[in-house]
């Protein structure tokens, strides 16, 4: 076969020695708050270390050792998004919805839509500015339910108000790629500092 080669022809083999790689998280997420336990009492605990594990286009995969966080993040022990005591944000709500429940990752046969768009909305005291510098949307991944991909994020929240009431949503708009399996899907709001408050899951099937 006039294409064949073997390994060396064209130089020496790929080294397999380190590889040094900048990794830059902005935000870093150092918290996470469940949105369904907002109540100004349970607040969530900045971590202290953090493990990453670097996976190659191979599947092969390496563990990092555990990196101390202290010193590093947010001072702050603890944090609520519905206390007072935290800035007097005193978020409300904060529920994630999606416009279609099915969706196509390709356009034929299938003939539902080829997207979903979610909306976090938030509510807060009239008045109130919105906690959030970042709001992410993340799917579970179904091969490792403990795994959570990142497939969408904004910082642009529309407002609505009444004489109590300050309304803000988030919307990112998900389009499927080839992923035919049903998803739950996860908005994550974040500040400054790396606090996060998680919404609830949306199940989106994907044909």
């Amino acid at each position: 076969d006039a294409g064949s080669a073997t390994i060396g022809t064209f130089g020496l083999p790929f080294t397999t020695g380190p590889l040094t790689q900048t990794l830059v998280l902005n935000p870093f997420i150092t918290s996470l708050e469940p949105a369904a336990s907002l109540n100004g009492v349970n607040p969530s605990v900045d971590a202290s270390a953090m493990n990453m594990t670097v996976t190659d286009q191979a599947s092969d995969s390496a563990v990092a050792p555990a990196l101390s966080l202290v010193g590093l993040v947010s001072t702050q022990v603890a944090f609520d998004f519905a206390s007072v005591a935290a800035g007097g944000l005193k978020v409300q709500t904060a529920v994630l919805t999606a416009n279609n429940a099915t969706i196509c990752a390709v356009t034929s046969p299938c003939v539902s839509p080829t997207t979903s768009t979610f909306t976090y909305t938030v509510t807060l005291p009239t008045g109130t500015s919105s906690p959030f510098g970042v709001v992410n949307l993340y799917r579970q991944d179904a091969a490792a339910p403990n795994t959570l991909r990142l497939v969408g994020s904004t910082s642009t929240g529309f407002i609505s108000e009444t004489a109590t009431l300050r309304t803000i949503t988030y919307t990112i708009t998900y389009t499927a790629a080839g992923l035919a399996n049903d998803y739950n899907f996860f908005a994550i709001g974040l500040d400054t500092k790396g606090h996060g408050l998680v919404s609830n899951a949306v199940p989106i099937s994907i044909n």
